[in-house]
């Protein structure tokens, strides 16, 4: 496959994008209807939605490479406050075994080396206004596209 690549600060595509498109590959959660990047809609209750948040630039390596950690907050919101915790459990999961995996999105490719928590998962409280539990957890990930 001809995809085109890109240098770590000129991804066409938000990390928090490339990172749902893995978990929509690779879960039951679907863009659009259940996950969602940058907005998390009043409908359904059940539903994720991935932020991009500050990650970490650690520089070049000693082989002049740039080391960036793109950030990205996961929040769940479910009415059963275990199954909000569930689900960032089975993140987790995810996240602990990926190594190295190519996202491909239109023409573009990525490649998500790795993804480790900066947090482990924690509630934001009760949305009275959607009788449901928030829940959330911070990433970074190392990401080349």
């Amino acid at each position: 496959q001809n995809r085109k690549k890109h240098s770590v600060y000129a991804m066409t595509k938000s990390p928090a994008f490339v990172l749902a498109t893995y978990i929509q590959s690779n879960s039951i959660l679907v863009l659009g209807t259940n996950l969602f990047v940058g907005a998390l809609p009043d409908e359904p209750i059940l539903a994720v939605a991935l932020y991009d948040t500050i990650g970490v630039d650690d520089g070049k390596g000693m082989d002049g490479t740039l080391k960036v950690h793109r950030g990205v907050q996961i929040i769940v919101r479910s009415r059963s406050y275990a199954d909000g915790w569930s689900q960032l459990k089975l993140f987790e999961g995810l996240f602990s075994t990926l190594t190295n995996e190519t996202v491909p999105i239109d023409a573009d490719s990525f490649i998500i080396a790795a993804v480790m928590n900066t947090s482990g998962p924690f509630t934001l409280g009760l949305n009275e206004a959607k009788n449901a539990t928030d829940f959330a957890l911070n990433i970074t990930m190392t990401i080349e596209g």
